[in-house]
């Protein structure tokens, strides 16, 4: 892992909750998508727009990740992570591509069954 806040387990968890909360449809790969609903369900103030997870939107810090998105550099290894996530996911049987050129995965049923990464 690039960033030094978010762990490789947590980012499993957050890409788990978007992708199978999505299904049974592709869910898209931005990164803005993905970790939005997080922010959300944390019930975070912050507000986070476009593939480099712009703060549109931000207020009292209430989680950590807040404090990657403010940093510029912990920002962007977070996203290098993410890309990362994407792919080890997809390379080891957790995320289907769409294929179609839209830039969109699905969860696969051993997704469903691995809640966390300790758990393999």
């Amino acid at each position: 892992m690039k960033n030094s806040i978010i762990s490789f387990e947590s980012l499993y968890e957050i890409m788990r909750d978007y992708f199978t909360g999505a299904l049974p449809h592709f869910a898209s790969q931005d990164a803005d998508c993905i970790v939005q609903p997080f922010l959300d369900k944390a019930k975070s103030s912050f507000k986070v727009r476009g593939p480099d997870l712009y703060v549109a939107v931000h207020g009292l810090k209430t989680h950590p990740i807040e404090d990657v998105l403010c940093n510029e550099s912990k920002r962007k290894a977070f996203l290098e992570d993410i890309g990362a996530c994407l792919q080890w996911l997809s390379a080891n049987g957790y995320l289907t591509w769409n294929g179609s050129g839209n830039g969109s995965y699905r969860a696969t049923e051993k997704m469903l069954q691995v809640k966390k990464l300790g758990m393999l």
